[in-house]
């Protein structure tokens, strides 16, 4: 079984994550093979920016790095016009840990030459990244 952080930046856009979130369970229902955890997922619940107090703002940081840390990869899915600081961090986190890190850009390129460095593999839409979970998969 391949375990997939996904992470994508919440608290910037909370009005986009659950259609977000319903696209990406139909990607990954194509693939049996893999878990997937994050805001969301498996039982992970999403929660309103808003509503967040500082005591649940910590413990929810450190569950996701405790989920982080247990999978194989990290998928960030961004258009790089909103990448939050939360998402920076599970982003270095997974770096430090060797966790291999894919990053789906919706929009057309990255300028950022900091990115680039940051992550694995940049990809620039959903065939792209279903291709490379079909390689993945097709090893386990």
């Amino acid at each position: 079984m391949i375990r997939i952080y996904f992470a994508q930046p919440i608290d910037i856009k909370p009005d986009n994550v659950e259609v977000t979130i319903r696209e990406f369970k139909k990607i990954f229902t194509k693939f049996p093979n893999i878990e997937v955890y994050g805001a969301g997922f498996n039982d992970s619940p999403i929660i309103n920016p808003d509503k967040v107090t500082w005591t649940i703002e910590r413990v929810i940081v450190a569950y996701d790095l405790r989920q982080i840390r247990q999978c194989d990869i990290l998928l960030i899915v961004t258009d790089t016009h909103t990448f939050c600081a939360g998402t920076m961090m599970e982003l270095e986190y997974a770096r430090q840990l060797g966790i291999f890190t894919i990053m789906l850009s919706l929009s057309k390129e990255v300028k950022n030459i900091f990115l680039h460095t940051l992550v694995d593999r940049l990809v620039f839409n959903v065939k792209e990244l279903e291709d490379i979970l079909k390689e993945i998969s097709s090893i386990w």
